[in-house]
C-alpha cells in the first residue's frame, strides 16, 4: 500500500463524543448490536480496572458514494403502542465528513450503553435496563452489574441517593450531567451520612474502601484509550476487503456479500424495483441443485464467486463494471474487489434465471461425481464456478445455438480439468486468480474446436494444453493407493478420494436410501469396524489390523470406508463384513447397483465376507480400483 495507515489513541469520553456527533458512523452493510450482557460486562470490568479495551479501524470519508451508506449506531425496540419493532439511534448526523466504523462497531454500540443512557426502553427487550459498578462486591471482577429498569422500579431505586444505599453506582450519568460531574457526586455521596437508613450506614472503613473503588473506576473510564486505525479515503471497498479478512473482530463477520447486499438494495431502491441479494440465496438455496451450494447465512461468499465468474466468463457483458471511486475495473478473477465491482444488471440477469442458475450446479455434481454432494465435501468448491460459468456462457452469448462447441465437449474438457485440479492439489497455493485464468484458458480451448474436423482430433490437442496448462504433475498409480491405504490423507485430496462414493451410492449395503439432503444423510464408514479390528489385531494379522505394529494405517484409510447411513453403522459397527451380509440374508446381485458405486465389484465383496482371510487382499485391490478410476478421469474423453 501507498499510504500509511495512522494509529491514534482515543479516550472512552471522546469516543462518546465522536458517537454523539455523528463523526463515527456505521456502514449500512454492518450486521446488528450482537453482544450480551455479559460482553458488556467484561468490557466494563476492563475500563474501570484501567486495562487495554482493544482495537477499532475507522474509515475516513468524504462522502457517502459508492455504497458506503452510513448510519448512527443504533438498537431495536419494540413500540408497544403501535405493536411494531422500532431503530433507537445515539447521536445526531453533523460531520460533513464522518469517519466508517469498520472494526469497532460491537465495541461503541456498548461503549454508548456502559457510559452514555443508550439502551431498549421496551421492559422485555435484553437492554431495557442499566449498568452499576456494585462498591459493595468485595470481588473485582463482580463489580460491574446489570439491573431491569423493571426490577430497579419493584425495588423503589430511582434516586443516586437510593442507588448509593445499595451500593450501586450508574455508569451512565443521569439529568444530563456530564461524565466528570456525575463521578465527582459519586465520590461525595458515598460518604454522607442521611443517604444511608440508621441500621445500613457502613463503618468508615468501608466508607474509606467504596471511595477508592470509585476513584479508581473514575481514573480508569478517563485514562483507558482504545487504539484507533484510520484508513485513508483512497481506499475503495474493494481494498478494504483485501486488507480485512474479517471486518468485525468480535466474530460476526462483516463479509464481501454484506457491501454487495448493502449497494444493489440501495441502488435497486432509488430504481424503483429492490433487490436483495441475501433474499436470493435464500430462495434458490432449495433449488435441486443448489442445496448445500447456495446459502445467505454458510459461505455465502461462495455464491457471490459463482456469479462474478459468470461475468468473467461472458463475451457480451450486460454492463460495464461499476465503478469505484470513480474508476472502472476489469473484472478477470474473483477476489473481492471484482465481486464488489461486478454491476448489477449481471445480478439481475443471474436473478431471473435462478432455476437456470442452479441447473448449472446440478449438472456440474452429477458430471464429476455422478450425483449430488454438498461443497462442504467438494474438493476446492470454488471450481465449480468454472463450470458454471461456461455453461452461462454458452447460454447467454450465444441464444441462438450457433456456438462452436457444444455442451458434451464442455463436460469432457471440464472433468479432466475438475479431476486433475483436485488430484494434483492445484489449488492448495490459491484460486483466486488462477480461477479467472483457467476460465480464459477453458474458454479459449473450447473455441479451437471449430478448427477441428472431428471431436476426437480436437480431444487431443485439448488433452495435451490442459496438461500444460495445470503445470501440476499427477500423483503415480503407486502413489495414490498409497494414500487410500495409509490413514487419510486430510484437506482437499481426502474430499477427492472420497467424493465420488458420497455422490453416487442410490442406496447402502442394508438397501436404505442415502443422499447428503435428506435426515441423517450420507456419511462414510468403517467396513471392517474398529472394534473388530482391534478384537482381531493379534497373530499373522496383527501388522494388518494394528496401524501401530505396521507401517501402513488400513483400519483408517479410505479403502476401509463405504457410504451407510447412520441406522446401518449402528448395526453394523461390532460386526465383521460377513457377519453382517449374513445376519441381512444379503447377496451381491440384490445390492450390485450399491456395491458398484463403492467401488465393490463382486469378486471384492467376495474378499470381504471372507473376514480375516480376506481383509488385506480386499483393502490393496479395492485401492488399486479407486485409484485407477480416479486418475482416468483426468483424460478428456466424451
Amino acid at each position: 500500500m501507498s499510504t500509511s495507515i495512522p494509529i491514534s489513541a482515543v479516550s472512552v469520553p471522546d469516543v462518546l463524543k465522536k458517537l454523539s456527533e455523528g463523526e463515527w458512523l456505521v456502514p449500512a452493510f454492518q450486521r446488528e448490536f450482537v453482544w450480551d450482557v455479559s460482553a458488556i460486562t467484561s468490557l466494563a470490568t476492563s475500563i474501570i480496572d484501567g486495562y487495554p479495551i482493544g482495537m477499532m479501524t475507522l474509515w475516513d470519508q468524504s462522502d457517502e458514494e459508492d455504497g458506503t451508506h452510513l448510519e448512527l449506531i443504533s438498537l431495536p425496540d419494540w413500540d408497544a403502542a403501535n405493536a411494531e419493532v422500532v431503530k433507537r439511534t445515539f447521536g445526531e448526523k453533523k460531520s460533513h465528513q464522518p469517519k466508517a466504523i469498520l472494526d469497532g462497531r460491537q465495541r461503541c454500540t456498548a461503549l454508548a450503553i456502559l457510559f452514555a443512557n443508550f439502551g431498549q426502553q421496551y421492559e422485555k427487550r435484553k437492554f431495557a435496563g442499566q449498568f452499576f459498578l456494585d462498591v459493595k462486591a468485595k470481588d473485582p471482577n463482580e463489580r460491574i452489574a446489570f439491573h431491569k429498569y423493571r426490577a430497579l422500579k419493584k425495588r423503589n431505586l430511582t434516586s443516586l441517593a437510593a442507588f448509593a444505599a445499595e451500593g450501586l453506582f450508574p455508569l451512565s450519568p443521569a439529568n444530563g450531567a456530564n461524565m466528570t460531574e456525575q463521578w465527582l457526586d459519586y465520590v461525595e455521596v458515598v460518604r454522607k451520612k442521611e443517604v444511608y437508613p440508621a441500621d445500613r450506614m457502613p463503618d468508615a472503613e468501608e466508607l474509606d474502601r467504596r471511595a477508592l473503588i470509585l476513584r479508581s473506576a473514575y481514573k480508569g473510564i478517563f485514562h483507558s484509550t482504545v487504539a484507533v486505525y484510520t484508513v485513508p479515503n483512497d481506499y475503495d471497498l474493494g481494498k478494504i476487503c483485501d486488507i480485512f479478512e474479517t471486518l468485525n473482530q468480535t466474530g460476526v463477520k462483516v463479509s464481501t456479500v454484506d457491501l454487495i447486499h448493502s449497494w444493489i438494495l440501495t441502488d435497486t431502491t432509488k430504481e424503483g424495483a429492490p433487490l436483495s441479494i441475501r433474499d436470493w440465496m435464500e430462495e434458490v438455496s432449495s433449488l435441486h441443485g443448489a442445496v448445500g451450494w447456495v446459502s445467505a447465512e454458510k459461505r455465502p461468499e461462495l455464491t457471490a464467486q459463482f456469479v462474478t465468474a459468470c461475468y468473467v466468463a461472458r463475451t457480451e457483458k450486460p454492463e460495464p463494471p461499476r465503478k469505484s471511486k470513480g474508476v472502472s475495473r476489469e473484472i478477470k478473477s474473483v477476489k473481492s474487489p471484482d465481486l464488489l465491482n461486478t454491476p448489477k444488471a449481471h445480478w439481475r440477469q443471474i436473478v431471473a434465471f435462478n432455476e437456470e442458475f442452479a441447473s448449472y450446479l446440478a449438472d456440474f455434481q452429477e458430471l464429476v461425481a455422478g450425483g449430488q454432494f454438498p461443497a462442504d465435501r467438494c474438493p476446492y468448491p470454488v471450481s465449480a464456478a468454472i463450470y458454471v460459468s461456461l455453461r452461462w456462457h454458452l447460454s447467454k452469448d450465444y441464444p441462438r445455438q450457433d456456438a462452436p462447441w457444444k455442451k458434451n465437449e464442455l463436460n469432457a474438457l471440464y472433468k479432466a480439468f475438475f479431476w486433475w485440479n483436485a488430484l494434483s492439489g492445484r489449488y492448495d497455493q490459491g484460486f483466486l486468480t488462477q480461477l479467472g485464468a483457467d476460465i480464459t484458458f477453458l474458454k479459449a480451448t473450447l473455441q479451437r474446436r471449430q478448427e477441428h474436423e472431428s471431436a476426437s482430433s480436437w480431444l487431443k490437442e485439448a488433452q495435451k494444453a490442459l496438461e500444460q496448462h495445470m503445470q501440476k504433475e499427477l500423483p503415480s498409480q503407486e502413489r495414490m493407493v498409497e494414500v487410500l491405504l495409509n490413514g487419510r490423507p486430510g484437506g482437499a485430496l481426502q474430499s477427492a478420494v472420497q467424493l465420488c462414493m458420497l455422490a453416487s451410492s442410490p442406496h447402502d449395503i442394508a438397501g436404505i436410501d442415502i443422499a447428503f439432503d435428506r435426515p441423517g444423510g450420507v456419511e462414510l464408514h468403517h467396513i471392517f469396524p474398529n472394534k473388530w479390528c482391534s478384537t482381531n489385531a493379534n497373530g499373522k494379522y496383527e501388522r494388518v489390523l494394528n496401524s501401530k505394529k505396521s507401517e501402513m494405517d488400513y483400519v483408517g484409510s479410505t479403502a476401509n470406508l463405504m457410504p451407510l447411513s447412520s441406522a446401518t453403522n449402528k448395526d453394523w459397527r461390532d460386526m465383521s463384513p460377513g457377519t453382517f451380509v449374513a445376519a441381512r440374508n444379503i447377496s451381491y446381485t440384490t445390492i450390485q447397483d450399491a456395491m458398484s458405486a463403492s467401488y465393490i465389484s463382486k469378486e471384492l465383496f467376495e474378499l470381504m465376507v471372507q473376514d480375516l482371510e480376506g481383509v488385506q487382499e480386499f483393502w490393496k485391490r479395492r485401492a488399486e480400483l479407486i485409484a485407477s478410476d480416479l486418475l482416468s478421469k483426468t483424460i478428456a474423453r466424451l
